[in-house]
């Protein structure tokens, strides 16, 4: 897995540093600011799928930092983040947060350390949960990003579980990349985005002493999505998307109850000035993600030995977000998930606001 990461890090960078002067010499002074990151959650889950189990998500997530930067070119960021869940005395997380950012060219950075994945690498929900952005909000690694009008970017590596000889645990990383073309654009009001997609979960490692067996989990996704900007309307933009998903157990020994399967998934959507809706299909044969959204797995999280060979669902969504002060924002969200073969319906209700704000401290030679 790791040559393979390598490789698309080796060709994003290929790509990329040509556009970046050699010795290019910032205009930004040094400063020196504070950087507060909450995230303050209320997120119901009525499952009745018999794959996926109801719970509920009720608390708040904090990031503070000192930042410092250096030129437009290097920041770094150290602080800590901290996760709680109403109804416990105890915080799920708290750990140290560290990062240092080299931006090669306007568009195209380098963070290795801490970073946080507040639009999810831009990918589906199917194969990375939205709900990651509560419980996994900061990932430890590599994290390079390309974010240009025409094309976006990203290929990262999450390391969240490290191992020393003779640990009774396995090591634990992500690997992936996403990329966004946008094929039609310019003036024209109707755009064509190309999304591809790949993800890998990895549980191993040589030097434990669990017994257990090395586990390899591959996603991908593509499909294409077409939109259009409607002017002088309520609904500012239309559009559908359609995306083909995938799954392959890349292990030696058959640990899941399948070995391989795929999904289809089109939807349809409509946005206003505040609000998004959503309507889409869900067709899926032997899939399985495991760090997806687990309404639309084929196998239980809970029970990897447990499954449904295929699951058909309409879904439904409606989000509202609005921005009440600078850096605070409101998000309502009313998602549905009906199973068209039991009629089995299951649905979310979840409110979030959420602070983000930058204090300027001092300015330095």
């Amino acid at each position: 897995m790791i040559p393979k990461f390598s490789a698309l890090l080796s060709v994003l960078v290929a790509l990329t540093m040509t556009t970046a002067g050699q010795n290019e010499q910032g205009k930004a002074e040094k400063k020196l600011s504070l950087q507060v990151d909450n995230l303050n959650f209320f997120r119901n889950n009525e499952f009745f799928s018999g794959l996926a189990e109801g719970y509920t998500l009720l608390g708040f997530h904090i990031t503070p930092s000192v930042k410092y930067q250096v030129r437009d070119k290097v920041t770094v960021k150290g602080g800590l983040h901290a996760l709680k869940y109403s109804g416990r005395d105890d915080f799920r997380k708290v750990s140290p947060y560290f990062s240092l950012r080299y931006r090669f060219s306007p568009g195209f950075s380098m963070t290795i350390g801490s970073h946080t994945i507040k639009n999810r690498h831009r990918l589906v929900n199917p194969i990375f949960s939205v709900e990651r952005k509560i419980d996994a909000y900061v990932e430890k690694g590599l994290n390079f990003l390309y974010n240009k009008p025409d094309f976006f970017g990203n290929i990262w590596l999450d390391w969240d579980q490290f191992i020393y000889r003779s640990d009774p645990f396995r090591e634990k990383f992500t690997a992936g990349s996403s990329f966004d073309w946008q094929v039609i654009s310019g003036d024209s009001d109707i755009h064509l985005n190309i999304p591809l997609q790949f993800l890998v979960r990895h549980k191993g490692g040589q030097i434990n002493e669990t017994g257990l067996p090395t586990t390899s989990v591959f996603n991908y996704a593509s499909g294409a999505k077409l939109e259009t900007s409607i002017s002088n309307s309520f609904i500012h933009l239309a559009g559908i998307n359609f995306l083909y998903l995938g799954y392959r157990e890349l292990s030696d020994k058959d640990l899941n109850l399948y070995e391989e399967g795929n999904a289809l998934y089109p939807v349809a959507e409509a946005k206003t000035e505040y609000s998004r809706l959503r309507i889409g299909y869900w067709h899926a044969r032997k899939f399985y993600a495991p760090l997806g959204h687990p309404i639309f797995q084929n196998i239980a999280m809970e029970d990897a030995s447990t499954g449904k060979k295929k699951r058909r669902m309409m879904t439904a969504g409606l989000r509202y977000r609005r921005q009440l002060l600078k850096g605070v924002v409101i998000t309502v969200n009313w998602d549905n998930y009906i199973n068209t073969g039991s009629g089995d319906w299951n649905y979310t209700y979840a409110l979030s606001v959420r602070f983000k704000e930058e204090f300027f401290l001092k300015k330095l030679r």
